[in-house]
Protein backbone atom coordinates (compact mmCIF):
# COMPACT_ATOMS: atom_id res chain seq x y z
CA UNK A 1 0.00 0.00 0.00
CA UNK A 2 0.91 3.69 -0.17
CA UNK A 3 2.74 5.35 2.15
CA UNK A 4 -0.18 7.23 3.22
CA UNK A 5 -2.23 4.41 3.68
CA UNK A 6 0.38 2.70 6.85
CA UNK A 7 -2.20 3.74 9.28
CA UNK A 8 -4.74 1.32 7.75
CA UNK A 9 -1.84 -1.49 7.74
CA UNK A 10 -1.32 -0.60 11.00
CA UNK A 11 -4.73 -1.50 12.18
CA UNK A 12 -4.65 -4.51 10.33
CA UNK A 13 -1.67 -5.53 11.89
CA UNK A 14 -3.02 -5.01 15.52
CA UNK A 15 -6.15 -6.88 14.23
CA UNK A 16 -4.41 -9.81 13.16
CA UNK A 17 -1.76 -9.88 16.16
CA UNK A 18 1.14 -11.37 13.82
CA UNK A 19 2.85 -10.42 10.64
CA UNK A 20 5.32 -7.81 9.80
CA UNK A 21 4.76 -4.43 7.91
CA UNK A 22 7.99 -3.48 5.81
CA UNK A 23 8.58 -0.96 2.85
CA UNK A 24 9.34 -2.17 0.19
CA UNK A 25 11.52 0.47 -2.53
CA UNK A 26 9.84 0.22 -6.15
CA UNK A 27 12.03 -0.20 -9.19
CA UNK A 28 9.93 -0.45 -11.31
CA UNK A 29 8.95 2.42 -14.43
CA UNK A 30 5.23 3.36 -13.14
CA UNK A 31 5.20 1.96 -10.25
CA UNK A 32 5.57 3.64 -6.41
CA UNK A 33 7.55 2.58 -3.69
CA UNK A 34 4.87 0.83 -1.10
CA UNK A 35 4.20 -0.91 2.34
CA UNK A 36 3.19 -4.51 2.74
CA UNK A 37 1.93 -6.44 5.53
CA UNK A 38 2.60 -10.17 5.41
CA UNK A 39 2.22 -13.24 7.52
CA UNK A 40 4.86 -16.09 7.51
CA UNK A 41 3.95 -18.61 9.80
CA UNK A 42 1.57 -21.11 8.18
CA UNK A 43 -0.44 -22.01 11.78
CA UNK A 44 -1.05 -18.56 11.85
CA UNK A 45 -2.42 -18.38 8.43
CA UNK A 46 -4.35 -21.60 8.87
CA UNK A 47 -5.78 -21.10 12.30
CA UNK A 48 -6.28 -16.88 12.62
CA UNK A 49 -6.94 -15.83 8.80
CA UNK A 50 -8.00 -18.47 7.03
CA UNK A 51 -11.11 -19.02 9.73
CA UNK A 52 -11.34 -15.17 9.19
CA UNK A 53 -12.33 -15.21 5.84
CA UNK A 54 -14.23 -18.37 5.94
CA UNK A 55 -16.60 -16.71 8.89
CA UNK A 56 -16.52 -13.23 7.06
CA UNK A 57 -17.22 -14.03 3.09
CA UNK A 58 -14.98 -12.11 0.56
CA UNK A 59 -17.19 -10.94 -2.46
CA UNK A 60 -16.28 -10.87 -6.07
CA UNK A 61 -13.21 -12.40 -7.49
CA UNK A 62 -11.36 -12.60 -4.33
CA UNK A 63 -13.28 -15.33 -3.90
CA UNK A 64 -11.45 -17.45 -6.05
CA UNK A 65 -8.09 -16.02 -5.29
CA UNK A 66 -9.04 -17.51 -1.72
CA UNK A 67 -10.29 -20.91 -2.57
CA UNK A 68 -6.99 -20.67 -4.41
CA UNK A 69 -4.73 -19.42 -1.35
CA UNK A 70 -6.04 -22.05 0.85
CA UNK A 71 -4.93 -25.01 -1.74
CA UNK A 72 -1.86 -23.57 -1.65
CA UNK A 73 -1.40 -23.28 1.95
CA UNK A 74 -2.67 -26.65 2.44
CA UNK A 75 0.18 -28.18 0.18
CA UNK A 76 2.64 -25.86 1.73
CA UNK A 77 1.87 -27.03 5.55
CA UNK A 78 2.22 -30.75 3.68
CA UNK A 79 5.71 -29.35 2.18
CA UNK A 80 4.75 -30.00 -1.43
CA UNK A 81 7.33 -27.15 -2.75
CA UNK A 82 9.96 -29.30 -1.05
CA UNK A 83 9.58 -31.38 -4.79
CA UNK A 84 9.54 -30.57 -8.31
CA UNK A 85 6.17 -32.17 -8.06
CA UNK A 86 4.45 -29.77 -5.32
CA UNK A 87 5.97 -27.24 -6.51
CA UNK A 88 4.88 -27.64 -10.13
CA UNK A 89 1.41 -28.09 -8.62
CA UNK A 90 1.43 -24.98 -6.32
CA UNK A 91 2.90 -22.78 -9.25
CA UNK A 92 -0.23 -23.77 -11.46
CA UNK A 93 -2.45 -22.96 -8.45
CA UNK A 94 -0.58 -19.48 -8.52
CA UNK A 95 -1.13 -18.84 -11.68
CA UNK A 96 -4.85 -18.96 -11.72
CA UNK A 97 -4.84 -16.26 -9.19
CA UNK A 98 -5.56 -12.69 -9.89
CA UNK A 99 -7.15 -14.37 -13.11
Amino acid sequence: MREDELPLLKKVNRFWRCGKIYFQKEYRENQRDNYRFEIFNYELLKNVVVPFFKKHKLEGKRIKDFELFCKILNLAMKKAHHTKKGLEKIKKLKEQMHA
